[in-house]
């Protein structure tokens, strides 16, 4: 099912095509208008975004979604990978990267955070399953000066501090459980600071020494019987932490004070995440597992009351769980704040024009599965990356190449490269009101490829736009809007789609496996019908599309598996810009790939605005 451009997406059911409905006229309007007021006044993004392709970043948490970091210092991405913590440096368009290990480890790290010259930090949980024994890793005390009950409990939680300049690494162990988030900042040339968040309700203060020397400075309890989740340093005043857990409200702590906890702000929603400080050090955000994210501010803080409170587009679902927010670099405005959905979806929040009444009028970043798809299409439509290939058979090679590859026609060639079919950027309203379910069970279908010869007569087809009958399968194309802008695709089904024509349809081909699959084939069976189709002979992957049918069935099973037709995500960031004006926003995808927009820095410095009506 290919996703159009300008219309919203139509549902296709087995065996049978189905046209837009006209009695959709208004919906349909309200669509454009929304397409309307993105494209034509680009408020937040450009409209030409880049995806880097099998970047594979791990999640090794499910709740803990904060794996995405930018590294100004290497102007790359830092992400968690398996057991290790890997760099992709942010090349040209079109650039290979084979990537390698940036920060080895021995176990699976749940969180990390680097320092702005390049020190890096991580934090996990000892396991039967990891690399090494307890008994090799060194245990953290804290002073006797900082009283603790008697405990038998072997502590768990796994912290690592490496110097990937030096080539050094050291990890130890500390807390009872899980460190849930790590921070790390630079005080002095000798010296950083670390802090560490842990399932055992205590908040841990490092000091980090020149000769990689660590010891606890700290430990504080915010709150009784609560697990903490994350932390984040005031960037004016260093002596002022926030911390959320999994309870009703955020801390406001002083690591150095023997008091520690300033304020308890109660705010009525269970399990907060992610919390960021705005670049000025008065606005701060909390996001919660509700899907609330709300905003303080320092200077105004009564009855523990928000200034704002911004909601999730999927109400009461766990899909739309509030993970991570963040606030644009200081050298870039300092205007926008986005906010990361658990799976797919990620707000974008103009501070400039926020206020009470306005609060929903904001837009989001939707990244489908189909994303993915359109990149291994691309790829393999562009031929080899370097001295690695890109056919999807070796795509779970760890070390085949990334690329980069535009979401939309390349600006340099668009009559012939490809594109993806369906826009990114959604009115909130949109998603919650009129279709919050936009890309559940399609996927990309890239556009038929050119005739084989061009002696061949020309064949027309007459569209059908309202045709819905199989008698409109041979007639042209099915399932095209008028007002998109997809290629239509013409195919006949009357053929078996199993096998490879010059002009292959992936539309008839996952029909194919459709009406053939087994769910459960028998011990006797190890080949379904498809399997068998797609050993015969097929044309060469020189054309581009050539070995779409040998993964038909795997690429229908993957998008049926991703919830609502959207990947899970891994973090969201902003890249800092070389100069004012010049941020990206990077989204890590969960064992896929970075999509990352341009901040139209340009028409952010522009106060004026303007609707169609």
């Amino acid at each position: 099912m290919t996703i159009p451009q300008s219309a919203p997406p139509v549902s296709k059911k087995p065996g049978r095509l189905v046209s837009p409905d006209p009695s959709n006229r208004f919906k349909n309007d309200s669509y454009h208008q929304c397409f309307q007021k993105y494209f034509h006044s680009y408020h937040y993004l450009k409209p030409d975004p880049v995806y880097v392709a099998n970047v594979k970043a791990a999640i090794n948490h499910w709740q803990l979604r904060d794996l995405i970091k930018y590294d100004p210092l290497a102007n790359a991405v830092l992400y968690t990978r398996h057991d290790a913590i890997h760099r992709l440096p942010l090349g040209a368009r079109g650039h290979a990267q084979a990537l390698a290990p940036y920060v080895g480890l021995s176990y699976l790290p749940r969180c990390f955070d680097h320092s702005d010259d390049g020190l890096v930090v991580c934090g996990g949980l000892l396991t039967s399953s990891e690399a090494f024994s307890s008994s090799t890793v060194e245990v953290l005390r804290p002073p006797a000066s900082i009283h603790q009950p008697a405990s038998s409990i072997p502590k768990k939680g796994l912290f690592s501090f490496a110097n990937p300049a030096a080539g050094a690494t050291k990890t130890v162990r500390f807390g009872d459980m899980i460190n849930n988030d790590v921070a790390i900042y630079r005080d002095s040339n000798s010296h950083c600071v670390s802090y560490v968040c842990n399932n055992d309700s205590n908040l841990y203060c490092l000091d980090i020494a020149s000769n990689d020397s660590i010891s606890i400075s700290n430990k504080i309890t915010c709150e009784t019987n609560t697990c903490l989740n994350t932390v984040e340093r005031n960037p004016l005043n260093h002596k002022l932490l926030a911390v959320t857990g999994d309870s009703l409200a955020i801390f406001l702590v002083d690591p150095t004070s023997g008091s520690s906890k300033i304020k308890t702000i109660r705010t009525g929603h269970n399990a907060g995440f992610g919390t960021a400080f705005h670049p000025n050090g008065n606005l701060f955000s909390s996001v919660f597992e509700d899907g609330t994210c709300l905003l303080y501010d320092l200077r105004n803080i009564r009855d523990n009351q928000p200034l704002m409170a911004i909601k999730l587009t999927r109400p009461g679902h766990q899909l739309g769980a509030f993970r991570v927010s963040k606030f644009s670099p200081q050298n870039d405005m300092s205007d926008l704040l986005v906010i990361l959905e658990h799976v797919g979806r990620v707000h974008l929040v103009d501070l400039r024009r926020l206020n009470a009444a306005n609060v929903h009028e904001h837009q989001v970043i939707v990244v489908p599965f189909a994303l993915d798809q359109y990149a291994e299409c691309k790829a393999a439509a562009e031929g080899p990356a370097g001295d690695e290939t890109s056919s999807h058979a070796d795509r779970h090679n760890p070390r085949q190449p990334t690329r980069l590859v535009d979401v939309y026609s390349d600006r340099l060639d668009p009559a012939n490269s490809l594109s993806f079919t369906a826009p990114l950027v959604y009115d909130y309203d949109y998603l919650v009101n009129q279709n919050p379910q936009l890309f559940k069970e399609y996927f990309y279908s890239p556009p038929p490829a050119p005739a084989a010869s061009a002696d061949s007569p020309l064949k027309f087809h007459i569209p059908e736009w309202s045709g819905v009958g199989d008698s409109s399968l041979a007639a042209g194309p099915a399932g095209v809007s008028p007002t998109t802008s997809q290629r239509p695709s013409f195919s006949s089904l009357d053929s078996n789609p199993g096998y490879d024509d010059m002009n292959p349809d992936i539309d008839a081909h996952l029909q194919y496996v459709y009406d053939h699959m087994d769910y459960n084939p028998p011990a006797d069976r190890p080949a379904t019908a498809l399997a068998a189709a797609a050993a015969r002979p097929r044309h060469s992957s020189g054309s581009g599309y050539g070995h779409y049918s040998s993964y038909c069935e795997d690429l229908y099973q993957q998008s049926i598996n991703h919830i609502h037709g959207e990947m899970e995500l891994a973090g969201v960031a902003f890249c800092n810009p070389q100069r004012q004006s010049d941020s990206k926003v990077l989204i890590g995808c969960q064992d896929a790939g970075v999509l990352m927009f341009d901040v139209n820095g340009v028409a952010r410095r522009s106060f004026g605005t303007f609707e169609y009506m």
